[in-house]
């Protein structure tokens, strides 16, 4: 068996998943614990908050779209089933859903594994990004042992070179069979999901690939057409999956002594789920593209900023990889933000916020940041399901006063409670104005739930322009709560609607969870009522990379572009808040490059960026 070891803060180790695909199992459920587990799902899909949402925006592509009827049905089955059948069938319930914040987290030790190719790829300019989109390599695995596995058919690719078919479809028909599989909530998170779905798949709640390699259709800068067939490389983590040998029903009875003997569970890290995990892959094995400009790390390790300076544009570049607030703290990360724009970036002419492949997360952070730029900032309100699991969490006080009593006295045939803000008006605005030149957000599809909730806030605040390299952002439009941290101990009645899953006490790193959306945004100002999930916030300028941002170029970049509309020129205000206006993305033009340049052109990525420095 071709096996590689590496051990850094956590264990990992690399194989062929050929070789150990056997081994990527599940801790065995006794029949009863399937019907337990079916049971709490059917209980959380009843608080899911996007429920009506999604039968009304996708019923006509996907019939069965309404997940409560599929969990009832799973839940009579459950008795019977395989543990293997039983936790796909869940997980293709949930991924079907298009959310990444209702999410099947499945038990070791299959979650202990993800599935890497080794290369990974990016958009270049096109037309029609959905139907006919240039798929190009972008980069390669950091991983050496991940790059020693994947053969020799990965040293046949080179940067630049065009994506043609995945296992003999055309790229654009891969994506449109997988659009209720891998969860990318609209058109653009879609094509974002399936673009990953080529170099990276975690197997927390993605099931293991069906074949061992991916075949892919490519074709050369120089328009030489050739196939490689890449092995999928299995990174499993070794923690995780000690945690889930000699599992079974003595690892219950131990979970079941430790409960009683009153000790803690076991203290290791948990490894992070569902969709942030992707994005973890992602930056792990491929890191971001080499930046034109230097990149300053601050005390948070997920902000960092930067000057775009050639020619002297001057534009200050604050980049937020994560709402991951030091200490879970966001008046730290506001700090860190707030000091930045009084120092290093102060005599910056404007300010674009990256929060491109931004997963989200704190909340509280995303509407404290819109204050150093404006007075007066209003922050999204939110709602829940009217039902009386609702109205027991509520009740408990632990989500504030203005949500203890949003269900109280309301009518049955309400379906959702008044609308609320996460954080009051007075709590995100305790601070001045540091910031008073022209201030933008630059997003993805890929910028997600928190990261939506702050392009919302510029845009529906009029703060500031949202430049997209896609449309739409991922529209993840929720707050998100976790069965195992949150849901377990929210409900005191008898019966407990969600008891513990099934080994929860021994297993921190491989036990089961599943994460539902449980609070839905809902817009404000010039977007008034509207709600972000599948819809995402509409980009006013969409500037996806050309050919010279693939190939690390700093001829006519994003940057250049940005700048163009953002320095030397009024503030643009995108909408008054109290006003019904709705923006209008406008296109930018795809960058057409030195001459002409797309696949199939007879210039090499090295000759083409050697002729761009030339002629600069």
């Amino acid at each position: 068996m071709l096996f590689l070891l590496v051990c850094t803060v956590a264990c990992q180790t690399y194989s062929l998943l050929s070789s150990v695909r056997q081994q990527i199992g599940f801790v065995p459920y006794t029949p009863e614990q399937r019907q337990q587990v079916a049971q709490a799902v059917q209980n959380m899909l009843s608080i899911y908050v996007h429920r009506q949402e999604k039968i009304s925006h996708y019923s006509a592509q996907f019939p069965q779209i309404d997940p409560i009827p599929r969990a009832q049905q799973l839940l009579a089955q459950s008795l019977t089933m395989s543990d293997r059948d039983f936790h796909y069938a869940n997980a293709a319930l949930f991924n079907s859903l298009r959310d990444f914040h209702t999410t099947y987290h499945m038990p070791g030790p299959h979650t202990c594994f993800d599935f890497v190719t080794g290369v990974s790829f990016d958009f270049g300019p096109s037309q029609d990004m959905i139907n006919n989109p240039l798929v190009i390599v972008s980069s390669f695995s950091k991983i050496q042992q991940v790059v020693s596995l994947s053969g020799p058919d990965l040293q046949k690719m080179a940067v630049g070179d065009r994506l043609l078919t995945v296992n003999g479809q055309p790229f654009a028909d891969y994506n449109k069979q997988r659009q209720f599989n891998l969860s990318g909530a609209n058109d653009y998170g879609a094509l974002r999901a399936s673009l990953a779905s080529l170099s990276f798949l975690s197997g927390d709640f993605l099931p293991v690939p069906t074949a061992d390699s991916l075949v892919l259709g490519m074709s050369s800068t120089f328009g030489v057409r050739y196939n490689v067939t890449l092995p999928w490389v299995a990174q499993q983590n070794v923690q995780c999956v000690a945690e889930s040998q000699g599992s079974g029903q003595q690892v219950l009875k131990n979970a079941f002594a430790q409960k009683l003997s009153g000790k803690q569970e076991n203290g290791l890290p948990q490894q992070r789920k569902g969709y942030q995990r992707q994005l973890d892959g992602i930056r792990q094995h491929f890191g971001a593209k080499t930046p034109v400009f230097q990149v300053n790390p601050t005390e948070d390790p997920t902000i960092s900023w930067g000057i775009y300076d050639p020619d002297n544009v001057n534009l200050g570049i604050l980049t937020i990889t994560a709402f991951a607030p030091v200490g879970g703290i966001s008046d730290n990360a506001i700090n860190t933000i707030q000091n930045l724009l009084l120092t290093n970036l102060t005599k910056t002419d404007a300010l674009v916020i990256d929060i491109r492949n931004n997963g989200g997360g704190d909340i509280s952070m995303a509407n404290k940041i819109p204050q150093l730029f404006k007075n007066n900032v209003r922050p999204l309100n939110f709602r829940a399901i009217n039902n009386p699991i609702n109205a027991a969490i509520l009740s408990r006080g632990s989500e504030g006063p203005l949500w203890t009593q949003a269900l109280a006295g309301i009518k049955p045939s309400e379906v959702f409670s008044p609308l609320i803000p996460f954080d009051t008006q007075a709590e995100v605005n305790t601070r001045p104005i540091v910031y008073n030149r022209p201030v933008a957000v630059l997003a993805n599809a890929n910028c997600y739930s928190a990261c939506d909730l702050l392009a919302a806030n510029f845009q529906d605040n009029g703060i500031g322009l949202i430049f997209g390299e896609d449309p739409q952002t991922g529209a993840g439009g929720a707050n998100v709560v976790s069965y195992n941290d949150f849901l377990s101990i929210a409900v005191l009645t008898t019966p407990n609607p969600f008891p513990d899953v099934p080994f929860s006490a021994v297993m921190p790193n491989a036990r089961q969870d599943f994460t539902v959306a449980w609070r839905q945004m809902v817009r404000i100002g010039a977007n008034n009522g509207k709600v972000i999930e599948d819809f995402g916030v509409s980009a006013d300028v969409v500037v996806r990379p050309g050919m010279s941002d693939i190939l690390n170029s700093n001829s006519k970049t994003q940057w250049d572009r940005i700048a163009s509309r953002l320095i030397g020129k009024p503030q643009v205000t995108v909408a008054s808040p109290n006003t019904t206006t709705t923006t209008t993305p406008q296109p930018d033009a795809p960058f057409k490059g030195f001459m002409n340049f797309n696949a199939g052109s007879s210039l090499h990525p090295s000759l083409l960026t050697l002729l761009m420095q030339l002629i600069m």
